[in-house]
C-alpha cells in the first residue's frame, strides 16, 4: 500500500469487439441486460435486474468476417439497433453501475463427449455451509473434472466440536 500511494488504479471492463464498456463498474457505453431464464437470471430479478450483457458502442465491429454462426450467436437486434452479446452475466445496481456475476457459457466438454456446466456444479457445492469457495475445471483430453474446494473453517470447526474431534490449527 505504501509503495503505490501516488498511483491510481482502475478496473476496466471491455471486449475486443466493442472496446471499453465500464470503468470501476461505472458504465460508459450503451448497455442492456437480456434475461437468461435457463440459468435463473432475469431482468425482473429483485433487488437488481440480472441478465446477459448486451452492449453497443461507436467502436463496435460490424461482425465476424465470413462467420455467420458467430455473428448469429454474438449479435442481436434491440429496438432496431445492433448489440454485441458479451456472454457475461451481470446485475444492474443502478442506471450506471454494472456488476459481473457469472458467465453464460461456463461449459466444457470432456474426452468422452460429456458436457459439464461448471458454474452450475459450483453453485450446487456453494450451497453447502461447509464450502467457502469452490472452483471446477476440466480438460477436453481427460474424462474427469477437477474440483478445488476451500472449506469454511468456522463451520468445519463447529462440526468437529460436535463430533468430538479437535483442531490443532486451521491448516489441519
Amino acid at each position: 500500500k505504501e509503495c503505490f500511494h501516488e498511483i491510481r488504479f482502475a478496473e476496466g471492463y471491455g471486449t475486443t469487439e466493442v472496446g471499453g464498456i465500464a470503468t470501476n463498474n461505472r458504465i460508459h457505453s450503451e448497455v442492456k441486460l437480456i434475461s437468461v431464464p435457463e440459468l435463473g437470471y432475469t431482468t425482473e430479478d429483485k433487488p437488481f435486474p440480472r441478465g446477459e450483457v448486451a452492449v453497443r458502442t461507436p467502436f463496435m465491429i460490424d461482425g465476424y468476417f465470413k462467420d455467420e454462426v458467430a455473428n448469429a450467436n454474438h449479435f442481436t437486434m434491440i429496438n432496431g439497433q445492433k448489440f454485441f452479446l458479451t456472454g457475461d452475466i451481470a446485475e444492474m445496481r443502478d442506471h450506471n453501475e454494472l456488476r459481473i456475476i457469472d458467465r453464460k457459457k461456463s461449459i466444457f466438454k470432456l474426452s468422452q463427449g460429456e458436457f459439464v456446466e461448471s458454474a452450475k456444479l459450483e453453485g450446487i457445492y456453494q450451497k453447502s455451509a461447509y464450502v467457502h469457495q469452490v472452483f471446477i475445471t476440466g480438460d477436453s483430453t481427460k474424462d474427469y473434472i477437477v474440483c478445488i474446494v476451500v472449506p469454511s473453517i468456522p463451520i468445519i470447526k463447529q462440526w468437529a466440536n460436535t463430533n468430538n474431534l479437535t483442531f490443532e490449527n486451521d491448516t489441519e
